[in-house]
């Protein structure tokens, strides 16, 4: 396609994603920006709207960052070994806090250093627009709901769910829950559900999604243990049909 038919995909794609966001964030203007659309487009589309690919996505970034991808493209054809944007930055930003670091130590002497502090602005801002972004809850559970390759025939799509059809006439139904109501109710993000018609019987597996925080994640978060709970009452609970073991009456004892 020409560069305004990509343009109009892209427009096309953004609105989309940005709809999906305020969905998601139960319309939080903040958290459902044109920014934040195209972190998740570049997430779940990147043929279409990934950072290295996107016209929108270029056209919103700043000059030395443009600067930086295209120094970093090539050079790697330059070097015949892969470059990044980002190493190219920390490089120069490496360089211009050393400088900046012996005009420090030579305060005495007066020296005019704001054209290197003005640029390393400058380059702080590239770095900040080329690291990759942390992934939010959001952004994974649709990822791994819509965007995941499967190697299996994809049914149909409703709303919230995702239906596959699996060997032996099993389908698989892909149920995403977050941040909806039900999420609320079972404690769980996604539902893997394994329909097997000619056994009437369905497998449910039930996911909550945690982001790790520096490495770590906190198995005493009380968050965490309430919607696991949650995911227990509902799913194995007294009042629970999931986990009741079927009773099967002999009609020859009657």
């Amino acid at each position: 396609m020409d560069e305004n038919q990509k343009l109009d995909a892209e427009w096309l794609a953004l609105n989309a994603f940005r709809g999906m966001t305020k969905i998601a964030s139960h319309g939080d203007m903040e958290r459902s920006t044109y920014d934040a659309a195209l972190d998740l487009g570049g997430e779940l589309y990147p043929e279409l709207l990934g950072p290295d690919v996107s016209i929108l996505k270029s056209e919103r970034e700043s000059d030395i960052t443009k600067e930086y991808r295209q120094k970093a493209r090539l050079k790697s054809i330059k070097d015949n070994i892969p470059v990044t944007p980002l190493a190219l930055a920390m490089e120069d930003i490496e360089e211009h806090e050393g400088l900046l670091e012996i005009a420090k130590q030579e305060k005495g002497k007066n020296q005019r250093v704001d054209q290197l502090q003005r640029r390393l602005g400058m380059l702080n801002k590239a770095r900040k627009e080329l690291e990759p972004k942390s992934h939010s809850e959001n952004q994974l559970i649709f990822r791994d709901a819509y965007n995941v390759q499967r190697d299996v025939k994809a049914l149909e799509s409703g709303q919230g769910y995702r239906d596959f059809e699996l060997p032996n006439s099993n389908i698989l139904r892909v149920r995403v829950l977050h941040p909806d109501s039900p999420e609320h109710i079972t404690g769980s993000d996604i539902i893997y559900e394994r329909h097997s018609p000619k056994e009437d019987k369905v497998s449910i597996v039930a996911v909550q999604y945690k982001i790790w925080e520096d490495k770590k994640l906190y198995l005493s978060d009380q968050r965490m243990i309430d919607q696991i709970e949650k995911m227990k009452l509902f799913l194995c609970g007294d009042c629970s049909l999931f986990c009741v073991t079927p009773i099967f009456i002999n009609p020859d004892m009657e």
